[in-house]
């Protein structure tokens, strides 16, 4: 995975127990891992930001790499009133 993702240990190691304990991933015996989401909402959820990123990938990108400062900012601004 280091290799494909062109990470570090770290950066993946990382990412791989988010995933678990998002409950997204489990590991095999082997040293596997395979999506396995803990629950069918969970899995309906991963499927619609699937079809998200397919129609908008920089959106689903700029997301996951904003800050939380930028995030909130970005749910506040939905609730900005427009004049018109």
């Amino acid at each position: 995975m280091v290799r494909e993702l062109r990470a570090s240990d770290l950066v993946v190691s990382q990412g791989v127990e988010g995933l678990q304990q998002a409950g997204l991933i489990i590991a095999g015996t082997d040293g596997s891992y395979r999506y396995s989401p803990v629950t069918p909402d969970l899995d309906r959820l991963v499927q619609q930001l699937e079809r998200v990123y397919r129609e908008r990938p920089s959106t689903v990108t700029k997301a996951l790499f904003s800050s939380p400062t930028d995030k909130l900012s970005t749910f506040a601004d939905a609730f900005r009133l427009k004049k018109d």
